[in-house]
């Protein structure tokens, strides 16, 4: 049976000799188009995704949360010159760290 991740051949069926995958699960197909509302998905959908599918929605977050950092450094900017109410504020913050959250914080600075 070929393994479906490494397409190495094996002579067993269950596990794969090479990359250790079960030999009976499906690898996840690539979809059509990804959208920015399946981030709300839960790790138990996201895992079914195509790894090309995860990069590309990772990316699509990545833009919002840097849309909204830039979104709340201006809100913070005009609160120093005009009068801003806080809860303005704690919402543009709210969102950024939002942003933060579904990104996940994986060590490196975007």
């Amino acid at each position: 049976m070929t393994c479906l991740y490494c397409q190495t051949e094996n002579s067993s069926e269950g596990v794969c000799s090479f990359c250790g995958t079960p030999l009976d699960e499906r690898r996840p197909e690539r979809k059509n188009f990804v959208y920015l509302e399946q981030r709300e998905q839960p790790f138990s959908q996201l895992k079914w995704f195509h790894t090309y599918d995860l990069l590309v929605l990772l990316r699509l977050v990545r833009k919002d949360r840097s849309d909204a950092f830039n979104q709340m450094r201006l809100i913070k900017r005009g609160a120093q010159e005009a009068q801003m109410d806080q809860e303005t504020i704690s919402f543009a913050e709210e969102h950024y760290l939002y942003y933060t959250k579904r990104k996940g914080s994986g060590g490196n600075s975007d």
